[in-house]
């Protein structure tokens, strides 16, 4: 799974959507996410990964985020931004 594919598959898992007011952020988020599908470099991949995590937290698609709205401790690790995260961790290990 791409990073972008990955993106669109925990915004379309929100409980009530994308709320118009943040489009220009998931917008950020997705040219992040198709930057970091392309890149090999490894210092893009840790700037740009810095940013996507950062567009991520602001729309709650982090278990941190979450948790911080919810309270509470969260388990995700299966969800599909751990697997992105993992992945990117991978890259950068590779690379």
């Amino acid at each position: 799974m791409t990073v972008s594919e990955a993106l669109e598959k925990a915004l379309s898992a929100l409980p009530d959507g994308v709320d118009q007011r943040d489009e220009a952020i998931v917008q950020l988020a997705r040219v992040y996410a198709a930057a970091l599908d392309t890149t090999k470099d490894r210092n893009v991949l840790i700037r740009l990964g810095a940013e996507y995590q950062s567009c991520l937290e602001t729309l709650h698609l982090t278990p941190r985020a979450r948790q911080a709205v919810k309270g509470g401790k969260s388990d995700d690790s299966s969800s599909p931004l751990k697997r992105v995260r993992d992945e990117l961790a991978e890259r950068r290990n590779s690379g």
